[in-house]
């Protein structure tokens, strides 16, 4: 430690005592999609919707709602989203699994 030149001692660190116990400010991890693999994931939900009897404007909108979900929310609300798509009517119950099986595929804990 050195002396300043009004005599104060500088440098003097504040030690976990006076500044009290450590906060963790993480929040929980959850599963989120895998945004390294984003783009292979929304080749495969492309395939599954491809293949159904989805409507073709439809389509691109749930890809991207289904990817916005996964990927900021979490997995889970992205499964609730594309069941409630199949208890509309608007895709089979086929397809929603085999969305639900793609998200977990791509799942990534963040």
């Amino acid at each position: 430690m050195r002396k300043s030149n009004r005599g104060k001692i500088t440098g003097v660190r504040n030690n976990r005592k006076n500044r009290g116990p450590k906060v963790s400010n993480r929040q929980p991890r959850a599963p989120m999609l895998n945004m390294r693999r984003v783009n292979d994931f929304r080749y495969d939900v492309r395939q599954v919707v491809a293949k159904s009897e989805i409507n073709e404007d439809i389509g691109p909108s749930f890809i991207a709602q289904v990817i916005a979900k996964a990927s900021r929310i979490g997995i889970k609300n992205a499964k609730i989203f594309v069941r409630d798509f199949n208890e509309r009517g608007e895709c089979s119950k086929d397809v929603s699994d085999n969305i639900c099986n793609l998200l977990d595929r791509y799942t990534r804990y963040r």
